[in-house]
C-alpha cells in the first residue's frame, strides 16, 4: 500500500447569488469573499483544484459569505463539478454581477482572473488581489480584510504573512 494522500477538505460553501450573499452578509455581519476564476488557464486551475480546497482556506471561509464567479460552463444541469456550487449558471450569474456591481466592468471587457475580492457586509470593496495566490497568501488576505473591516491600523495588524 502506497503513501496515503492528504485528506481533502470539504468544499467552500458558495452562495448561489450576489444578492443572496449581500443579504446573508448583512444579516450575519460577515465579510464577503469573492473568487473570480476561469477555465483552461494554469493559475486558475491550480486555485480551483488546490487552494480553494485547502483545509486552512475552507476553515477561514466559514467566517465569510462566499461567492465564486466564473464564465465557464461545465455542466448544463446539476452541481458544478469544478466548484461544487449549485450550478454553472449560478457562478456565471455571479461573475456577471461582480463584473457590473463591484468592478464596474461591462460588455466584453475582461476581468483579471484569478482575482480575489473581499467586500464589507454593505458590499464595499475592502481588498482586491489579482493573479494567482498560494494558500498562505490567500490566508493573509482573509486576515487582512478582517483587520481592515475592524478598523485595525496597519501597524497594529498581527496575522500570518
Amino acid at each position: 500500500m502506497g503513501p496515503s494522500s492528504p485528506a481533502r477538505a470539504k468544499d467552500i460553501a458558495w452562495a448561489d447569488s450576489y444578492e443572496q450573499a449581500l443579504d446573508a452578509a448583512r444579516e450575519e455581519e460577515k465579510l464577503i469573499f469573492v473568487a473570480i476564476n476561469m477555465d483552461g488557464e494554469r493559475a486558475n486551475d491550480r486555485m480551483a483544484k488546490d487552494v480553494y480546497r485547502d483545509s486552512t482556506i475552507v476553515a477561514l471561509s466559514e467566517r465569510t459569505v462566499n461567492l465564486i464567479g466564473s464564465a465557464g460552463e461545465r455542466k448544463k444541469k446539476g452541481r458544478c463539478p469544478r466548484f461544487g456550487c449549485e450550478s454553472c449558471a449560478a457562478h456565471r450569474d455571479v461573475e456577471q454581477a461582480i463584473r457590473g456591481n463591484v468592478l464596474g466592468v461591462g460588455g466584453a471587457q475582461g476581468i483579471v482572473s484569478p482575482q480575489h475580492i473581499f467586500l464589507s457586509a454593505k458590499g464595499e470593496v475592502l481588498l482586491s488581489v489579482k493573479y494567482e495566490l498560494d494558500v498562505s497568501e490567500l490566508e493573509w488576505c482573509f486576515h487582512e480584510a478582517a483587520a481592515i473591516a475592524d478598523g485595525v491600523a496597519p501597524e497594529d495588524r498581527d496575522h500570518p504573512g
